[in-house]
């Protein structure tokens, strides 16, 4: 595949909110965009202004013409990826964490090498403790979209623009890149695997919204909206809904307050009376996969 000097091949969608003093984690990677002419489309949500004045700073260092700027009043991750979206031209798209540190070369290449029917591209990614400053063992699950199911990060994917349509992410906190999944029927898409390293995530920024209570109050909505796609998909994509669905009940179970916990239970009591028998049997064993790679990984 080769871009040209109006359409760039690739573009990537950047939220930045509550990052003051953190932007050195997009530093690290934005100037090697420009070699690739890779379209950088940086979305502020200014519900976080503090961070305005050190963005401008990052941005003067850059002055590219491959980097765009957006900025709006958004409040969520989702809303701000749709705002990317919704301009990006590039044939491919990924969305990323601004507190992160994707692999520009390795995720270059295999866009490069992607063929015409390849959908999505996946690769690999490792886990970095900031507070540690190591690196932590990752258990490998076999069958690759089980391993997608587990481990939901939409930040080591690279989307084909025209396959995403016209699908976009709700407005939540917590579980909205999952829900595009869903929405997206990630598991009836054409998918490669690609054995190289697209992206480190880093655990234990302070700006990451797994940590929120506030956020984490979002993940039994975000779970509904996968459990309703769930019902009416096919049988391939109700399976990895619903082990979506189960593994966001089981974080609320781990880490949510009381109220949460008991509204998990209480939903999970109901919600499977009215449905038909092939759905239960898909739903059974998505939860089946679920607890066998739990237990594998010693979750």
């Amino acid at each position: 595949m080769k871009s040209n000097e109006k359409i760039p091949l690739f573009s990537v969608v950047v939220p930045i909110g509550n990052m003051v003093g953190q932007l050195q984690f997009i530093e690290s990677w934005l100037n090697e965009t420009w070699k690739h002419q890779i379209e950088v489309i940086l979305i502020h949500d200014q519900t976080y202004k503090d961070v305005r004045p050190e963005l401008d700073q990052l941005l003067l260092g850059v002055n590219f013409t491959n980097v765009l700027l957006v900025e709006g009043i958004f409040g969520n991750p989702g809303s701000a990826r749709n705002a990317g979206l919704d301009i990006a031209t590039g044939e491919w798209i990924a969305f990323w964490d601004s507190d992160d540190n994707p692999s520009i070369e390795n995720i270059w290449k295999a866009v490069q090498e992607a063929d015409e029917q390849d959908e999505i591209l996946i690769g690999d990614f490792t886990v970095f403790d900031l507070k540690s400053g190591a690196f932590r063992p990752q258990t490998r699950i076999i069958d690759p979209l089980n391993s997608i199911a587990m481990n939901p990060g939409i930040w080591r994917m690279i989307f084909r623009r025209e396959n995403i349509g016209s699908t976009k992410f709700p407005s939540l906190k917590m579980g909205e890149d999952q829900v595009f999944l869903s929405y997206l029927g990630f598991a009836s898409k054409r998918l490669r695997f690609i054995e190289s390293i697209f992206y480190q995530y880093n655990l234990g920024s302070s700006s990451q919204l797994t940590k929120s209570p506030i956020a984490l109050r979002e993940l039994p909505l975000a779970s509904r909206l996968i459990f309703d796609h769930a019902i009416k998909a096919p049988n391939k994509e109700a399976i990895f809904d619903m082990q979506l669905f189960y593994r966001q009940q089981i974080t609320i179970l781990k880490k949510g307050d009381y109220s949460l916990k008991l509204g998990v239970l209480k939903y999970l009591g109901k919600i499977f009376v009215p449905f038909r028998f092939s759905f239960l049997v898909e739903s059974l064993t998505a939860l089946l996969r679920v607890l066998i790679s739990i237990r594998k990984a010693g979750i």
